[in-house]
């Protein structure tokens, strides 16, 4: 399984585009989803959750996310 999720990430360092292709002014808009499991001792529910980020790039190298 360990191997797998090496192989997978190695797979899509691979095929990302360079970032060498964001140039000032470009926007990247984006969305995740998540799922907390915490231990049973906590006490805590388990959680599925959803979010977003937006990120400018100010200059070519240099991007402000939120």
């Amino acid at each position: 399984m360990r191997r797998m999720r090496w192989m997978t990430a190695a797979l899509v360092a691979l095929t990302m585009a360079p970032l060498a292709a964001q140039s000032a002014g470009t926007i990247e808009v984006g969305a995740f989803g998540r799922f907390t499991k915490y231990d049973t001792d906590l006490n805590f529910d388990d959680r599925v959750g959803l979010g977003g980020r937006l990120g400018i790039f100010v200059l070519r190298n240099l991007a402000l996310e939120g």
